[in-house]
């Protein structure tokens, strides 16, 4: 079904709205790009795992805007997002309210979009003096978004709890994943120190929202691709509860997309080597590059011999 969206962009400006997605949403948006690449959607990302869209709000419906609608109103993407920006600032306080059974902020939004707010620089920082600590925020849906300090240790337990359950539970999950502002004011996933009480759940909610980002991105592109997909894992140490992301590189003649992950496991017919990927990366020069899929993949082709045999010396007993 078409709506019918304004011809000029006086008009359309005015209606426009920022909306936080996971990379992967809408599902349908890289099939309708392959049709036409004016379908392709006005998005960006907003750290790793989520992207900004806008959407026109029209009077009977909500609908992301592509480069056909900034082509016809003869603007950019940059100017699309900050018209959106002006418009939701009118309003992005409106709802807030602080919960005193969590001892949290949460923005009960009027567009039923609270997670937008985080798409606009600075947004979290101006909770500074309301916090104890640097403000972290979630959104485990679109509609929910709450605020505490890094510094409470109550609300972050609470924070982290909420964010986990309530992305498992959700119609529209979002993200199990806390965040921060970087310098910008852009939201980013908080890391903890692995010395601090926290930091094992903090980086397990994070590890979801990378797995299940990252095997959206395969399910979806693998249609259109001449390439295989290496699908991502998690694997928690039995001892220390720590967690970690994995893929499989396996011997083969396609080049296969391999996810950032924090192991790479070679395999080959003498078995499987363990790679921490932050310690190969030099060696992978000239086997594997960069892909423009977000979350990034890299393209990776079958090493020779003596490539394969540096490799599996920087391997990790399992």
């Amino acid at each position: 079904m078409n709506f019918p969206v304004p011809a000029e962009w006086t008009e359309a400006r005015d209606m426009l709205l920022p909306v936080v997605r996971r990379a992967t949403e809408p599902a349908h948006a890289f099939r309708a790009e392959q049709a036409s690449p004016e379908n392709r959607l006005v998005r960006r990302p907003l750290g790793k795992y989520l992207s900004e869209l806008v959407m026109i709000d029209l009077p009977d419906v909500r609908m992301y805007i592509n480069h056909g609608h900034l082509k016809q109103w003869g603007v950019s993407s940059r100017q699309a997002f900050e018209a959106a920006h002006n418009v939701l600032r009118d309003y992005a306080t409106s709802g807030l309210k602080l919960r005193a059974e969590y001892k949290l902020w949460h923005l009960d939004a009027p567009d039923g979009s609270a997670s937008s707010r985080l798409a606009l620089p600075g947004w979290l920082d101006a909770f500074a003096d309301q916090v104890s600590g640097t403000p972290v925020a979630i959104i485990p849906s679109p509609r929910l978004l709450l605020v505490g300090g890094m510094d409470d240790d109550g609300q972050l337990a609470r924070l982290i709890d909420i964010a986990s359950d309530g992305f498992h539970m959700a119609d529209s999950p979002l993200s199990p994943a806390l965040y921060i502002s970087d310098a910008t004011g852009r939201p980013m996933p908080l890391q903890l120190s692995p010395v601090t009480k926290r930091h094992l759940r903090v980086q397990a909610n994070l590890r979801e929202l990378c797995r299940r980002v990252y095997n959206e991105q395969a399910e979806q592109l693998s249609p259109y691709l001449d390439v295989d997909f290496a699908p991502c894992e998690i694997t928690t140490n039995e001892e220390t509860g720590e967690t970690s992301t994995w893929c499989v590189w396996e011997a083969g003649s396609r080049p296969v997309w391999l996810p950032e992950t924090d192991f790479i496991v070679l395999r080959d017919n003498d078995g499987d080597w363990w790679l921490p990927t932050d310690r190969i990366e030099r060696l992978v020069q000239g086997v594997w590059d960069s892909t423009p899929a977000h979350p990034r993949r890299h393209q990776a082709r079958w090493p020779m011999e003596e490539t394969l045999r540096k490799l599996k010396a920087c391997s990790e007993p399992r």
